[in-house]
């Protein structure tokens, strides 16, 4: 909501999927540092019949539907020759009586057969049904850029261009950080985010702090945008 918040803040932050639509209306927006990149994965129950993507076919899977989840759904199931339309899709998502918390629940119970989302949700759906698991992946396929963004109107006021500036410059400072201190990011980020540590080191293999601004961006816009616009 933050991308389209009216000058509400200076910057915000979302994935690629739901800067593309905001953009349609926003033309403005200014796409100016990569903060995170995370490959996401499907993980699913072998006892519902899945050892391989195509086993998907016809089964119910967890996501968010019209988000980067979705996206990443459709394209890891094309590389099996399915698509999206070929499985049930069981929307969760925040604030509705189905919040993407109760992922890992709902993976336990049997209500769903399959999640595929992002980070934390599915480290803790892998690890509520322990060896029952099997995890689909290929970062090729779609890895999310998370992405820092603002306005052509912000970045030619002086007083807030000099404000995001250093925000970005403290963002790549942190990233920095990340990289020869993973702990100190493990403990602020368990904190925050109200999760466990262990869940957090779990999920933390899968996230990359670049400090830049992807170079690939332009590349995954363009797959996406046709998604999109379906």
């Amino acid at each position: 909501a933050s991308l389209t918040s009216a000058g509400q803040a200076d910057v915000a932050l979302n994935s690629e999927t739901q800067a593309l639509r905001g953009s349609v209306g926003h033309p403005d927006f200014r796409f100016i540092f990569t903060v995170a990149e995370c490959p996401y994965r499907i993980v699913a129950r072998r006892s519902a019949g899945i050892e391989t993507l195509s086993d998907l076919r016809g089964k119910r899977v967890g996501t968010q539907l019209e988000s980067s989840a979705e996206f990443f759904l459709d394209s890891m199931l094309r590389t099996a020759g399915l698509t999206a339309q070929d499985v049930t899709r069981v929307p969760f998502m925040a604030k509705t009586r189905s919040p993407i918390s109760m992922l890992p629940e709902a993976l336990v119970s049997g209500r769903i057969d399959a999640v595929a989302l992002w980070e934390p949700q599915v480290q803790r759906a892998k690890v509520a049904i322990g060896a029952d698991a099997i995890e689909f992946q290929d970062p090729a396929i779609y890895t999310e850029k998370f992405n820092l963004c603002t306005t052509q109107a912000n970045l030619e006021q002086p007083g807030t261009r000099e404000r995001i500036v250093a925000f970005v410059r403290a963002l790549i400072t942190a990233a920095q950080r990340l990289k020869v201190d993973p702990e100190a990011g493990w403990r602020l980020v368990a904190t925050a985010a109200e999760l466990d540590l262990d869940t957090v080191i779990g999920a933390w293999p899968y996230l990359h702090y670049p400090g830049t601004l992807a170079t690939d961006l332009l590349d995954v816009f363009m797959r996406q945008e046709l998604w999109i616009a379906s």
